[in-house]
Order: C-alpha cells, then structure tokens, then sequence
C-alpha cells in the first residue's frame, strides 16, 4: 500500500462499510457545562433490560505529575469507600447489578451495569459515597486493615518475568508510572492524616470564589431515557460539587480532530497522560532481575514505537499484524522453538502506535532471544512486498470485516464507544475511517 493511505478496499468491503454505518449511530452530548458533559445513547436495538452509567471524575487540584505515594493513597482511597460499601453491594448483586471504583492519575472512574430499573439509584449511591469521604476524618484501625491488604496485593504482584518485562517497557515510555515494587515501598509511610490531606485536597467540593475542583464525564446508554440520564447527570454533579452550567470546559466533539494524540487534551487543571516517544533511531535497552531466586524463564519484549495514531498509520499496523504475526509463532516458536509464549501485536501508548514481539522462554538467554527476533522481521517484513496480490486482498478483506463486525449486544457496544469519550476522542465511526 501508499505510504499516505491504506490499501483501498474490495466491492464486498465497501458494501460491509455502508451496513455497519448504517448499524451504528453514535451517543447524543445532551449537556456540557463548566462542571461537566453528559453522553446518552438509548438501546433501540438489542431491546434489553440493561443500561450502562459511566462517571469520569477528575479532579482539578491534582499534581500535574502524580506522585506514587498520591497514587498509594489513591487507591487506599477506593478500598475505603468499597469498604464502606459493601452491604450495598450484596444488595445490588443478588438483583443483577454490578459496579466499579477505580483510582486514576487525573482523578477516579465509576462503572455500573445491570438491570436499567435501579441502576441510577446505585450509581448515583457509589458517587455520593466518594463524595462522602473526604467528609470525615479517615479511621485509622480501617487504614491500617486496607494497608495490610494492599501490602499483600503489591508484594504478590509483578512476580512473573512476563509481568517483570512488561512493566519495564511501560516504565521506559509512559508518565507516570508507578511499579507494585515502588507502591509497596511508599506504603509505610502512608498515615491517616496524610491521607485525610489528601482526600479533602481531591475531593472536597470548591469554596466560594475557588476554581472548580471536579470535572464530570458521564456516558449513560441502554434502557434509560433522556429524564433519567439527565436526573442522574444533575445528581452527581451537586454530590460532588461540580458546576452544573457555564460555559463548557471541555470542547465539544466537533471540535476535535478526530485523531489520537500523544498527549491527549485535558481539562485545565487535570494532569495529562503522556508517552514518551524515541524517534532518534537509538536502540534502548531496559534489563531487570527477576525476583524469585528459582525464577527459570527469561521473558524479552521488543517495542517499535511508529508515530502518532492516524487513521492511515492504524490501518497499516492493523495490516502488518495480520499478515506477520502467524509466521511470527510458527518461526520463532514452532521451528526455532525460541520459547513456549511467542506473540507478536501492536500497541497503543497513550497515542504512540507500534509493534511489538514477546517471548517467554525457559531454555534461551534473553540476547539470543532479540537477536533472533530482530533477525526475524529484518527478513519476513521486505517479503510483504512479494505477497501475492490475491493473497493481499484476502488479507484486507478480513482485516475489514474484523474491524467492521457489527456490535451483538449493548456490552459491545459501550466497549467501542466508551474509549472515545473517556479519551476525549469522539470519532464515533473509527473502524470505518480505519
């Protein structure tokens, strides 16, 4: 294909391309205010008892680069709450529901799904109670049971050479990020009055004549209608303090480019995520020690980072995958038997796209296994050049009809769209740009 534009594709792609847009209506922004955006999509196809409600909530007075022991205190922030929450929990299991708290590095993200009929009373109950947090002064007696807990999570995690690898290559490209080793090391000295501090500093709702301290994201989809989702909308953000008109921070979709970025735009005052790119040609190499003494497998990954996501470059990796990764396996794993796991695949690094080769193996020291893995895209990648063009064809055929293969249920449809708006990308048609 062009160095500009993907290889163009077939009648049957094409009349593929017209039916899943047609399939695929993109969520409604019913509001974007100072304090927030809403997102609405209604189910008016898979005509289930089901919904979906999304929250961002980033908060504003958070460092522009957090720091581990922010992000330690982060995460005992949520064992707190979920702590606190647990009788309702119970509850909203045995009728069908479920939900989520995660901590973030620009603020916190709850997700709730189930049966539609009570899902807004749950999730408007897991967001007044992170709310609720900051609002009395943390127990020490439950701090120090959370701690104990998350000093056992830490110190079982990142064991393996696979995970050892992987977290070496993201600590090499990404900001921030934090090890379970170095969040194991800042827990001790995590007190009850540090982490009051910091939760009345991430959560307490804005004085009088402050800045605004929350910015809302909301995506609510399935059998809800446009009342609810706005009840829930306006719910949250008075639970929060957020500011339910002005002028919106954020742009709107239309404003936005429609292509990933490396550091992707922000609310004024939320810390970006970014991805360091190395674009001098200078091969970097990151070694780390296993931590089990018996540990016998050696695990490499090789990362070419290729530039920022466009929709040309992506339909480009989503074909040399395609077309390299089976002989990838059957090369290194089946005929040279490099090492049991051999995966080659690409990554998206906060919008630096690239390929990427793993090998896990038990027999091969870690310099043979990149010599041999480098030797074998020196030679297999040129020879995309002498693919047959019938060969080719089938490729982009079933490249297309992967990436356009029509949502089946409402879950499959959140899973696409939920990216775009948490992302701050909006382009709802993506495969089809692809």
């Amino acid at each position: 294909p062009a160095a500009e534009e993907p290889a163009p594709a077939t009648d049957g792609a094409e009349s593929m391309m017209s039916s899943a847009t047609r399939a695929r209506t993109p969520p409604q922004l019913l509001r974007n205010t100072a304090g927030g955006a809403l997102f609405f999509k209604p189910d008016l196809r898979f005509r289930t008892p089901k919904a979906f409600l999304g929250l961002k909530v980033a908060c504003l007075r958070r460092t522009a680069t957090p720091t581990v022991e922010e992000a330690v205190m982060a995460s005992l922030a949520v064992e707190l709450i979920l702590e606190g929450l647990n009788e309702t929990s119970y509850a909203a299991t045995i009728t069908g529901l479920h939900y989520q708290l995660e901590p973030g590095d620009s603020g916190f993200s709850i997700i709730t799904t189930g049966f539609s009929h009570k899902l807004p009373v749950l999730a408007l109950r897991v967001t007044e109670a992170l709310a609720a947090v900051a609002a009395k002064p943390v127990d020490a007696d439950l701090l120090g049971r959370m701690i104990e807990k998350a000093r056992q999570k830490y110190q079982n995690a990142g064991k393996t050479s696979g995970e050892r690898v992987r977290a070496a290559r993201l600590r090499c490209i990404t900001s921030p990020f934090h090890t379970s080793a170095a969040k194991l090391a800042a827990l001790p000295g995590i007190t009850a009055a540090q982490l009051d501090e910091f939760l009345k500093g991430d959560l307490a709702p804005a004085t009088a004549g402050e800045p605004a301290a929350h910015h809302l994201t909301v995506y609510a989809a399935g059998n809800l209608n446009e009342d609810e989702a706005l009840a829930f909308f306006d719910s949250a953000c008075e639970a929060l303090g957020a500011q339910r008109g002005g002028d919106p921070a954020a742009p709107s979709p239309d404003d936005k480019p429609g292509v990933w970025r490396a550091t992707p735009p922000s609310v004024p005052g939320c810390a970006p995520e970014g991805c360091a790119l190395h674009n001098d040609g200078v091969w970097r190499v990151h070694a780390v020690s296993a931590t089990n003494a018996a540990e016998k497998n050696r695990s490499v990954e090789l990362l070419w980072q290729l530039g920022e996501c466009t929709h040309a470059l992506q339909a480009r990796l989503d074909l040399l995958v395609a077309v390299m990764a089976e002989p990838c396996f059957d090369i290194l794993r089946t005929k040279q038997q490099l090492g049991y796991a051999v995966d080659l695949g690409q990554r998206n690094s906060h919008g630096i796209l690239g390929v990427c080769v793993h090998v896990t193996s038990s027999t091969v020291n870690p310099h043979e296994i990149d010599c041999r893995a480098r030797e074998f895209l020196q030679t297999q990648v040129p020879k995309i050049a002498n693919i047959k063009q019938k060969v080719w064809d089938d490729t982009v055929e079933a490249a297309t009809t992967n990436m356009l293969r029509d949502d089946h249920s409402l879950e499959e449809e959140v899973a696409r769209f939920v990216p775009e708006i948490s992302g701050r990308q909006y382009v709802w048609d993506r495969a089809e740009k692809v």
